[in-house]
């Protein structure tokens, strides 16, 4: 579990700066697509593609 975890924490490291705001309000504030979307002047679609492909690239690295 420790090395999953490091992992994790290794592949957010690599993620850009703009990608890790997506992810914080996603996990951290618990913020909807359209919330997340509305927060950064994004689009609900652009918002909810970007995060599944984030989501998908940690749970790779994991």
């Amino acid at each position: 579990m420790k090395s999953e975890t490091r992992n994790i924490e290794g592949a957010k490291r690599l993620i850009a700066p703009a990608d890790r705001v997506l992810l914080t309000l996603r996990w951290a504030d618990r913020l909807t697509d359209a919330e997340i979307a509305a927060a950064t002047d994004r689009s609900k679609t652009e918002v909810a593609d970007r995060l599944k492909k984030l989501e998908t690239r940690l749970k790779r690295a994991a």
